[in-house]
Parts: structure tokens; C-alpha cells; sequence
């Protein structure tokens, strides 16, 4: 059984578990010890870092927010929280979380609210966050090339999105974001092979995937089917199977 005096050593042997990599470990050290000190500070962070880096968004969620109840004001906690709410597709608990961050003056607020306003199609508040963003910072561009992409004004999406790459040639988002503008504004914009696997094969696949679309809107069917034979497995229940059946 766990003594009450003992709190910052039950947390410290969490840490120590988390430390040497072995987050299994430290997760069932720190859930232990959160059953007897449920509001404690220290071991609900560790609890969040844990699942964090676990893979458990949803129980890092849980942790982090019950920090945030104790420490309403802690910006650490605010800002890790809002990532995952945002990761979890929880737009309208990001923006909340974002809110907060702002009236802190938390230096990623805008960005935070901007990208949950985008999803919620607020574009208003969307639009004045990303314009109060640091210019200097490349999420101001992805975040406007989005939110024109979004209210379908291609080529402004195109420019925001080209000054990006001008500085981050390998931004994932920014690569994408080019490809789809690429298309709607009928200027087919493709990477090689070994560019599009730099980011792993499920984002490879979704190049494919848009590869295909253009080739099937140019007509060239043959081009589209061999994109989507690479894209197999993207989304539940695509096939090549079930296209050509």
C-alpha cells in the first residue's frame, strides 16, 4: 500500500520509469499513486506526459485538463493540452483552451484559435488570429494558405503557401496544401518519389491519392489507376478491387 508521506517519491518513480523509456512502467507507477492522490499536481502531469508519449491522446487529454483544473493559469499545461485537443479533432474544446491562452497571453494563442476556427468555419475569427500571428513564424503562412484554400481563393491560398516553401521546402502541409491549389487552379504540381516518402508511408499515400485526381480529371485513367494502386489502404474501405469491380 502506498504511505501518504511519500507523494514526491511515487511521482519521482514515475518519472525515473518515463526517463529510462519504459512508459508502461510509469504509467501503472503513476496511476497507483494517483488513486490515493488523485489532485495531485505533479502526478497528473507525469500521468499526461506518459500517455502522451504512450500514444493514449485521449488519457493525456483527461490529464492534462484535470491539471488545468488545478492550475487554471499554468500555460505549459494550456499549450500541451490545446496541441492534443487540436490532434484529436476536440475544435471546439481547443478553441476554449486557446481563449484561455490568449487572455495569458501565451505567445501560440492565435495560432491555436485560428486553426480551430478554420475547422468550426469560423473564418472571421479565423482570419483576424492569423493576422495577429508573428510573421516570422511559417504556421502564419500554412495557416493562411488554409484559410484561403478553404474560402476557395486559390491563388491567394497558392501565394501564402508558395512564401512557406520558400523557407520550409519539406513542410508536409505546405507540399500538400501546393498540390491541392495546384489542382483546382489547373497547374498540376507533383513531387518525386523519394520527396513524397520522406514523410512516411501513410502521408505518401495521400500524395498518391491527389496524384490520382489529377490524372483522372487530365483523362489520363491509366496514370490515376496506377496513383491509386499506391494509395490502396488510405481510407476504410478504398480499393482498387472496388474501383475496378
Amino acid at each position: 500500500s502506498l504511505n501518504n508521506g511519500f507523494l514526491p517519491a511515487y511521482a519521482n518513480l514515475g518519472v525515473a520509469y518515463f526517463l529510462a523509456q519504459d512508459y508502461r512502467s510509469a504509467i501503472n507507477h503513476f496511476s497507483n499513486a494517483l488513486k490515493k492522490y488523485p489532485d495531485s499536481y505533479d502526478l497528473n502531469y507525469g500521468m499526461a506526459v506518459a500517455q502522451e508519449t504512450y500514444g493514449d491522446v485521449a488519457k493525456a487529454i483527461a490529464h492534462y485538463t484535470k491539471c488545468q483544473e488545478i492550475r487554471p493559469d499554468d500555460n505549459n499545461v494550456l499549450s500541451n493540452l490545446a496541441k492534443l485537443q487540436l490532434q484529436n479533432r476536440l475544435f471546439q474544446e481547443a478553441l476554449a483552451t486557446g481563449k484561455k491562452m490568449k487572455a495569458n497571453k501565451v505567445e501560440n494563442a492565435f495560432s491555436i484559435i485560428a486553426e480551430s476556427s478554420l475547422h468550426l468555419k469560423d473564418y472571421p475569427t479565423a482570419f483576424e488570429n492569423i493576422e495577429n500571428m508573428d510573421p516570422n513564424k511559417s504556421e502564419k503562412f500554412y495557416l493562411l494558405g488554409y484559410y484561403y484554400l478553404l474560402k476557395g481563393e486559390y491563388k491567394q491560398s497558392l501565394d501564402a503557401v508558395e512564401r512557406l516553401l520558400e523557407k520550409e521546402p519539406t513542410h508536409y502541409g505546405a507540399n500538400l496544401a501546393r498540390m491541392v491549389v495546384g489542382f483546382y487552379l489547373d497547374t498540376p504540381f507533383r513531387l518525386s518519389k523519394s520527396e513524397v516518402h520522406q514523410w512516411g508511408e501513410v502521408n505518401a499515400k495521400v500524395f498518391y491519392f491527389i496524384n490520382g485526381l489529377i490524372d483522372a480529371d487530365n483523362g489520363n485513367w491509366d496514370k490515376a489507376y496506377l496513383s491509386w494502386e499506391m494509395a490502396e489502404g488510405l481510407f476504410r474501405g478504398f480499393s482498387m478491387a472496388g474501383l475496378s469491380s
